[in-house]
């Protein structure tokens, strides 16, 4: 459920914990996973990551209009909102 989800803190701290026990492999292993996610989670089509960027791409595209760049900026400040308070809970 959403209760095994964390933020960057709770990250770090499942991160440390794990490489004060393990050593070297667990360190390699937990940057490649982190890594793979953030690649993951960047590429989401939402407002305000790279994945939202090639978004309007396609909207304008499909659309034959291009957004405004005011609509746009308002679209991506009010999902960075909702991202960080998603990195807050």
């Amino acid at each position: 459920g959403i209760g095994g989800l964390s933020g960057p803190v709770g990250v770090l701290a499942l991160g440390s914990a794990s490489i004060a026990r393990s050593g070297l492999p667990v360190v390699l292993t937990f940057s490649s996973f982190l890594s793979l996610n953030l690649a993951v989670i960047n590429s989401l089509p939402l407002p305000g990551l790279d994945g939202g960027q090639v978004l309007w791409v396609l909207v304008e595209a499909v659309g034959g209009v291009e957004v405004e760049e005011r609509v746009k900026e308002d679209v991506n400040a009010l999902a960075v909102l909702g991202l960080a308070g998603v990195m807050v809970t």
